[in-house]
């Protein structure tokens, strides 16, 4: 795929931030708010549109030899905690990503794509094994190359039980997957459609305990799939098995 070949990637990059940080004893709740937008390939398009660069033998434009990406991306994520007690806590977090390639590109650069699964996305999921829509792999090995996407939609929900100073368990569900823009050969059935895309959203459920050092949270988290979207229609709710769950360690929460 176009994902992998030797591309120059001139980006610029704009990031927001904003949140409180939840005090027990002066708010019950504190929130985040996290937003990104970027560009890529403006300067190297107006330097080719001047008459400077290349062009290839595909008719994609060069810069100093090399091709470049031209695409457009932005995620948001929102994430509140609301503190009962000292002792307990719930948090959710609600994630997006969209990213769109045009001009020079065909398909965004793989590691500007996004990907599912793992310890801070769909925890039923192993890191990167989720997606893209309905997408199976042709085996049971994870496909790097084609689990990934264009569109990214993150959604959990934490409950958060302190049972001593130094440990915490916690219970958790979370939903989401990604799609491409496209129909690219190698993802069938990847592709972000409007009358099917809430039936590929994934759904996982699990335990999580965590080691609470004061400095650092070290986190353990075992998922499990309640509703895979990679599966025949008919297959997708399933039941708790070994193939089915994930483990995942982490520093800090997910989210």
């Amino acid at each position: 795929m176009d994902t992998y070949k030797d591309q120059r990637i001139a980006r610029t990059a704009l990031s927001f931030n904003m949140g409180s940080r939840a005090m027990f004893s002066l708010s019950p709740h504190s929130y985040s708010i996290r937003a990104t937008a970027e560009v890529a390939g403006a300067l190297p398009r107006l330097v080719t549109t001047l008459g400077g660069g290349t062009e290839s033998d595909t008719s994609f434009k060069k810069i100093v030899g090399v091709e470049y990406a031209e695409y457009v991306k932005g995620t948001f994520d929102y994430t509140r905690t609301f503190v009962f007690s000292k002792k307990n806590s719930l948090a959710y977090h609600i994630g997006i990503g969209m990213a769109y390639p045009y001009g020079n590109s065909t398909i965004l650069p793989f590691e500007r794509r996004f990907f599912s699964g793992g310890a801070n996305s769909v925890r039923g999921w192993s890191t990167r094994s989720l997606g893209p829509g309905s997408f199976r792999r042709s085996n049971t090995n994870t496909d790097f190359v084609n689990q990934a996407g264009d569109l990214k939609l993150d959604m959990s929900i934490e409950s958060r039980h302190k049972i001593s100073d130094l440990f915490e368990i916690a219970g958790f569900v979370d939903a989401g997957n990604i799609w491409t823009v496209h129909n690219y050969e190698g993802q069938p059935d990847g592709q972000f459609k409007f009358n099917r895309f809430y039936k590929e959203i994934a759904l996982a459920y699990g335990l999580g305990l965590r080691l609470d050092l004061g400095f650092l949270l070290l986190r353990f988290d075992t998922g499990v799939r309640a509703y895979d979207p990679g599966r025949k229609q008919s297959e997708r709710f399933v039941l708790p098995a070994l193939p089915r769950m994930a483990f995942h360690f982490g520093i800090g929460y997910p989210f």
